[in-house]
């Protein structure tokens, strides 16, 4: 299953979490990714973020460059 679609500037997830894993694939843009309540990563294009089964997590889209576009799967 999968999703792709761009996101506002500055937009972001509420805090969720999937049954299953997820990855996320950044195809364009800058991601910040947070889980956990732990540090915000910078997700680029290219890059491929896994998050564990259950696992809190949020994501969005860089102010400055806008929505990335992002593939997930779970």
């Amino acid at each position: 299953m999968g999703r792709r679609g761009p996101l506002l500037p500055g937009a972001r997830t509420a805090w969720h979490s999937h049954g299953l894993r997820q990855a996320l694939y950044i195809v364009e843009g800058i991601a910040p990714i947070q889980s956990g309540g732990g540090e915000i990563r910078q997700a680029r294009p290219g890059d491929v973020v896994w998050t564990p089964p259950g696992e809190e997590h949020r994501h969005g889209a860089d102010v400055e460059y806008g929505g990335p576009r992002q593939g997930t799967r779970a």
